[in-house]
């Protein structure tokens, strides 16, 4: 076995052995305070032998075994046991009264937790379970167990079997609903901190109620016990299921010890009468007061519980990107977001003053069609439990989705909400995009028209054709392959750039070598070539030559010779020119030049998918550049484009 074994071990070995002689030591503290706690109740002189209507250990015990588990049963037995065997009764008797103390201990705390029960009191039903589970049901079985005992051992008269099981049950009982609940609470309630003007209050509480008790039980005004109401009741109220129980347990022994004092007299009723007649009104308060208390936390928490919802609605509210608009069954506003307000452009004096007159009114002036949107709201008034989905368009151009359903509680419909959605761009991506796929399809048929044309000529009439005219045709299907292949490029970096999948592979490039390999292409099309001086740039080469392709191919398209590229170095950068001699681009419409699926007045006749120079923009700025459009004086147009140096 290895050293970290051993110690692992040894480690166990004696945390084992620690946990044993804790546990070993907490049976023998409980014990002890038992016996302490049954001498007391024993030696009274209204106890009847070994029954008595004041037995706090019943309180005890069960509180121990709630509190830390079956494992103390030992102590209760053993407490029991060493109680009764030294009152006066045989040792057989002593153990079967042992026997029936502690089962009632195991039984009530088995059927607190088979119930859910919580230590704290906290709730109503804890307190209903303590007062059956505990108080009414586990004391039969010691009450039970015990007089059966001193009845087999010739210590009770069977005729008074009766009313002795009545006073041994009583006093359990009691124990179980004063003793029980104050040492649950103060030993399983959260740390209990007070505010120097809280702590006044409580120990004024406390001084009231020992000065009023004092006089009600020991000053010969025991028949006016609710004058100690008021008190009890500040207590629960202020200061929860600590002040309740804790009162009652002052009063309770305030109220036994003025009846074993003889203070408090009851014509016709002896002394343990007096004590159980005392001990019975103040359990009844008890259970009130309890009850009282629970009720109060139960409704804090839901309060808590119901700010806590309002704030995360509100936060969840104002976290979405939607417009969010709740009224009630009148049509009311309950409950907006700022969304809500920002998108319907409502002043914030309309909104904080809820005047849904004027915010209706405001509404409807900002939309095309008011009336219809009146009509959808009225016929959904009418419909409460329907939902809908509406499109709102507005006469400043902007397109909202409204989406209304019905709010429900409890089955019944209580109001409705409304979500609105600003759908305004989205409904113009999709119309750009539509009318992009119409010239594009547009663009795509007459390339291959003419593919297809010359292509089926050259087949049918091959041996027929004449050489210059073969040559011609495939002169004709090379163009439109090339239209082809460029329209095909502009689809794939639009689609690159727009999934973010773009990949640029810059390394220094010599533009005029470059520019030289272009116009390899375009040898039908004098461009003239202007360079200043022999530099290098840092750019992807097939991006630039895409570019200068689409510069080249809009003069080419909309421009008139000559044409021209220069090349040169401005502000440590190298700058692209592409010019020609045409009308240039009408003014008004500059700002939209490098948009996508934007074309002029002149792209528009000629055909053309818009692309191209919003292309060229985004792929300059992918490299770190920039394109732009700077007209030629007095005609002509310039498009520039200007790239890292190397």
């Amino acid at each position: 076995m290895s050293l970290s074994a051993t110690t692992s071990l040894d480690r166990s070995l004696a945390l084992g052995r620690v946990r044993r002689l804790t546990n070993v030591a907490q049976v023998l503290i409980l014990a002890g305070v038992y016996v302490g706690a049954a001498k007391l109740g024993l030696d009274l002189h209204v106890a009847h032998g070994v029954i008595t209507p004041v037995w706090a250990p019943t309180g005890l015990s069960i509180a121990a075994l709630v509190l830390f588990g079956f494992r103390l049963w030992p102590g209760v037995a053993l407490g029991a046991f060493i109680a009764n065997a030294t009152s006066n009764v045989s040792i057989a008797t002593a153990a079967g009264i042992a026997f029936g103390n502690t089962l009632e201990a195991v039984g009530a705390s088995y059927l607190l937790r088979r119930v859910d029960f919580r230590s704290e009191l906290d709730r109503i039903r804890d307190v209903f379970a303590l007062v059956v589970a505990a108080a009414l049901v586990a004391t039969t079985v010691a009450a039970t167990i015990g007089t059966l005992s001193l009845l087999a051992a010739g210590e009770l008269q069977a005729r008074h079997y009766g009313s002795d099981w009545l006073l041994w049950w009583f006093g359990d009982a009691i124990g179980a609903l004063i003793v029980t609940p104050f040492l649950l609470v103060w030993a399983r309630r959260r740390p209990f901190r007070l505010e120097p003007l809280r702590a006044l209050e409580a120990a004024a509480v406390l001084a009231a109620l020992g000065v009023v008790g004092w006089v009600v039980f020991f000053g010969g005004r025991w028949q006016y016990p609710y004058v100690l109401f008021p008190l009890l009741v500040w207590a629960a109220l202020r200061f929860g299921q600590r002040g309740a129980v804790t009162a009652m347990f002052i009063v309770a022994i305030l109220g036994v010890w003025g009846s074993l004092n003889g203070s408090v007299a009851i014509p016709a009723a002896t002394e343990t009468e007096t004590v159980q007649i005392l001990q019975a009104l103040v359990a009844v308060v008890a259970v009130a007061l309890m009850t009282m208390a629970a009720s109060l936390e139960e409704r804090e928490r839901a309060e808590v519980e119901a700010t806590s919802s309002v704030s995360l609605l509100q936060a969840t509210l104002e976290s979405t990107a939607d417009g969010i608009l709740v009224v009630d069954d009148r049509g009311r506003m309950v409950r907006f977001n700022q969304r809500f307000l920002d998108m319907w452009r409502i002043p914030s004096e309309i909104a904080s003053a809820r005047d849904d007159q004027r915010t209706l009114e405001f509404v409807l002036d900002q939309l095309e069609d008011p009336d219809r949107f009146l009509s959808r709201v009225r016929d959904l008034y009418g419909r409460a439990d329907t939902e809908d989905l509406d499109v709102l368009r507005f006469k400043d151009g902007r397109v909202f989705e409204r989406y209304s359903r019905p709010q429900q509680v409890g089955g019944a419909v209580v109001g409705r909400v409304w979500s609105f959605r600003d759908v305004t761009e989205q409904r113009r991506a999709e119309d750009v995009k539509a009318r992009f796929l119409a010239m594009a399809t547009h663009e795509m048929r007459t390339p291959l028209a003419v593919t297809s044309g010359f292509a089926s000529l050259l087949l049918d009439h091959w041996e027929q054709t004449t050489e210059a005219d073969k040559l011609q045709a495939i002169g004709r299907i090379d163009d439109q392959a090339r239209r082809l292949g460029r329209l095909v490029e502009d689809l794939l970096a639009t689609s690159q750039l727009d999934s973010g999948e773009l990949v640029v592979r810059g390394r220094p490039l010599d533009l005029s070598q470059v520019v030289v390999d272009v116009l390899e292409d375009f040898k039908d099309q004098p461009v003239t070539v202007n360079v200043d001086a022999r530099f290098l740039v840092v750019a992807d080469r097939d991006h630039f030559e895409q570019m200068l392709v689409n510069y080249l191919s809009n003069a080419f398209k909309y421009g008139r010779p000559p044409f021209s590229i220069t090349l040169d170095e401005l502000d440590g950068a190298g700058v692209v020119r592409v010019s020609d001699r045409g009308d240039g681009v009408p003014e008004a419409f500059v700002p939209e030049l490098f948009k996508r699926f934007s074309r002029g007045p002149s792209a528009a006749k000629a055909g053309g998918t818009g692309l191209g120079l919003a292309i060229v923009r985004e792929l300059a700025r992918a490299q770190g550049g920039e394109a732009w459009y700077e007209p030629n004086h007095p005609t002509g147009a310039s498009f520039c484009l200007r790239l890292p140096l190397a």
